[in-house]
């Protein structure tokens, strides 16, 4: 008979530590330094993007990926606030930031950032909320992606965002050093990942300035992002089969 196999899913808020048969887990959704101590047998499975978006991006037929300096919006942050502090911060800056404004704003006086916050999350989609069709397109032509910590810092947004070819970026700010996880993301970082990594999210205009004005280096950090991205999943793929084959 074959053996069975758990697999941890939906651990946000890295609970699974407490359960009594932990270690009997082989494979997990989320991860974090205390879990690669605790869960030395288990192998991380990304959450990858999610159906709905992997179906709308390729009804979307493109050819190729935009280069970033091609793309509509400088920036998209697409988000409910009240799921961390950081979010909170973030809507702060991206409201009332005078350097962030100006940086969003072209000189026709266009707006060059999609901005859709809501206050509360809930799995209902309202008027304020983006269809599939409308985030797939949103992310196609978003040079950048701002993906800050919710109930994991680890979200579909950041694969989604990479396989439309938008950077991620992500702010290793208190919200993500303080979460029970404890360093979620340290495997991407340890693997060379070319997503953006700032302190806080007030350094936002400062870091996507320096990099809008370098657009040679900036479309190959895009081409770089991607090529990370393909590897990463396929050998966090190759492990889950690994791992289920054994």
């Amino acid at each position: 008979m074959p053996a069975c196999k758990l697999f941890l899913v939906a651990d946000e808020y890295c609970d699974g530590l407490k359960l009594q048969f932990n270690n009997l887990i082989q494979l997990r959704q989320y991860e974090g330094r205390p879990h690669f101590a605790h869960f030395n047998t288990s192998t991380y499975v990304p959450l990858g993007p999610r159906a709905d978006f992997a179906a709308a991006f390729r009804g979307m037929e493109l050819t190729e990926l935009k280069r970033p300096l091609d793309r509509r919006y400088i920036v998209n942050a697409i988000y409910s606030e009240d799921t961390s502090q950081s979010r909170k911060e973030l809507t702060r800056i991206l409201e009332k930031d005078a350097d962030f404004l100006k940086l969003i704003t072209s000189s026709t006086g266009s707006n060059r950032a999609l901005i859709r916050i809501a206050k509360v999350w809930t799995q209902r989609l309202g008027g304020d909320h983006l269809s599939s069709d409308q985030y797939a397109k949103v992310l196609a032509e978003s040079m950048f992606t701002l993906s800050p910590v919710g109930h994991n810092p680890e979200s579909y947004r950041i694969f989604e965002a990479i396989e439309a070819g938008s950077i991620p970026v992500i702010a290793l700010d208190q919200a993500y050093l303080s979460h029970a996880c404890g360093d979620p993301l340290w495997r991407y970082r340890e693997t060379g990942s070319p997503i953006i990594f700032i302190d806080r999210w007030q350094d936002i205009p400062r870091v996507l300035r320096e990099l809008i004005s370098n657009p040679a280096a900036l479309a190959n950090r895009q081409e770089a992002v991607v090529k990370w991205y393909r590897e990463f999943m396929k050998r966090r793929m190759r492990a889950m089969e690994d791992t289920l084959l054994s």
